[in-house]
C-alpha cells in the first residue's frame, strides 16, 4: 500500500508545482490516511506526505495546520530538513520567533548546517531580541539558483541543505522559496532602514 501512498504524494506534487494548493493539500491528506491504513508509524514517506502538506498549507494561509504537520513531520522523520524549515517559516507567520528559533537549532543538530535554517535562525533571534539594526547576511549555498540534474526547477532551501548532507533523503519541490526570501528581506531592510 506504499505504492498508493506514494502515487498520493506524486499527485500531490504535481498539483503543488502547478499552483492547485487546495488540490495538493487533499492529495497529501489521502496519502497521510493510505499509510496510517497501512501501518506506517512514522518514517520518510509519512514525513514527505506531511512536511508537502505543510507547504500547501501555508500557501492556503492555514499557518497553525501547517505547523502542526511540520511538528509530525519530524517526528516521523527527524532527518526532513524541510519540515523544519516549513516548521520555522510557520512559526514566523505565527508571530512565534521563539519558537521559530527553537524549531531551526533543532533542525542544525540534526541535518547540519543548512543556510537556509541558520539564515531562518537569525532572523527568528533578532526578532526575540527586538534587535533589527543590520539583516542577517545571505549565506552561500541557500538554495537559490541552479539545482543538480534530475531535480526539481525550484526547491525549499532547507531541502537544498538536505542534498548536501549525507544523511539528507529527499528533494521536494518548493516554488515559494524565492518569495520567501524576498519577504523577509524587504522586512529585515524596513527594519534596517527603521533603526536608529
Amino acid at each position: 500500500q506504499e505504492g498508493a501512498a506514494e502515487a498520493w504524494k506524486l499527485e500531490g506534487n504535481a498539483k503543488l508545482t502547478a499552483g492547485d494548493d487546495a488540490g495538493a493539500a487533499e492529495c497529501y491528506a489521502l496519502g497521510i490516511e493510505a499509510a496510517l491504513a497501512e501501518g506506517f508509524t512514522g518514517g520518510r514517506l509519512l514525513s514527505q506526505l506531511r512536511s508537502n502538506r505543510a507547504q500547501a498549507l501555508l500557501r492556503l494561509g492555514d499557518i497553525e495546520s501547517a505547523m502542526q504537520c511540520c511538528e509530525h513531520a519530524i517526528a516521523d522523520d527527524p532527518l526532513n530538513g524541510k519540515a523544519y524549515w516549513r516548521g520555522a517559516a510557520a512559526a514566523m507567520k505565527l508571530k512565534l520567533p521563539a519558537k521559530a528559533a527553537e524549531i531551526c537549532r533543532q533542525g542544525i543538530a540534526v541535518v547540519g548546517e543548512s543556510p537556509a535554517l541558520l539564515n531562518l535562525l537569525e532572523e527568528a533571534e533578532a526578532e526575540v531580541e527586538g534587535v533589527s539594526s543590520e539583516p542577517p547576511p545571505l549565506r552561500p549555498g541557500n538554495g537559490v539558483g541552479s539545482t543538480p540534474a534530475g531535480s526539481a526547477a525550484t526547491e525549499d532551501p532547507a531541502g537544498r541543505a538536505r542534498q548536501a548532507t549525507p544523511a539528507a533523503r529527499d528533494s521536494e519541490p518548493n516554488p515559494d522559496m524565492a518569495k520567501d526570501l524576498a519577504e523577509r528581506g524587504t522586512t529585515l531592510l524596513a527594519r534596517f532602514r527603521r533603526a536608529p
